[in-house]
């Protein structure tokens, strides 16, 4: 099918505006099933960039005056922040900032949620006295279901900082 975006396993989705056939916005969102197109990725990645972007997504829309930051790197927040650059992890990406609440949240399906609240505390010291941020709270944009490739995502807010979600294959 034209347009299809079919993945490797080799790249990661970097530019989701070329890839996703919606605009910003809650009635944007999906309102059925997407395409399945894992190509040769492992589906536990492939599901979880899905429920990692969509999520985002969920909770930008609900929330659109606030200033969010969905998956960027650390280094790049606080060299935007004017700060120096963390000596370890560089490659650490938070989930979900909302700055306008100061609360970080981690995405894990059900299976990982245990590394979930130490990931997010680690984000949390690597921001420091630059980005001070909490553990982020149930709230609206935490909780939901979005349609996803393949079926849907049921996700909610089980712990402080935790988004956890668990990903629904449709029948078909």
């Amino acid at each position: 099918m034209a347009g299809e975006v079919v993945f490797t396993g080799k790249e990661r989705v970097t530019d989701q505006k070329a890839v996703l056939p919606w605009r910003a916005g809650l009635a944007d969102l999906p309102n059925a099933p997407l395409p399945w197109s894992p190509g040769n990725m492992p589906l536990p990645l492939y599901t979880g960039i899905w429920a990692h972007y969509l999520i985002g997504r969920f909770y930008q829309a609900a929330n659109p005056a606030h200033r969010t930051l969905l998956d960027v790197n650390i280094a790049r927040i606080l060299l935007v922040q004017g700060a120096a650059r963390p000596a370890r992890a560089p490659g650490a990406r938070p989930d979900l900032i909302d700055y306008s609440l100061s609360q970080i949240w981690e995405i894990k399906s059900s299976g990982e949620v245990a590394s979930a609240s130490l990931q997010m505390e680690v984000y949390r010291n690597l921001l420091g006295a630059n980005l001070p941020v909490r553990a982020g709270e149930p709230r609206v944009g935490t909780e939901g279901k979005v349609f996803a490739p393949g079926g849907h995502i049921g996700f909610g807010v089980r712990l402080p900082g935790v988004i956890r979600y668990d990903y629904i294959r449709s029948a078909n």
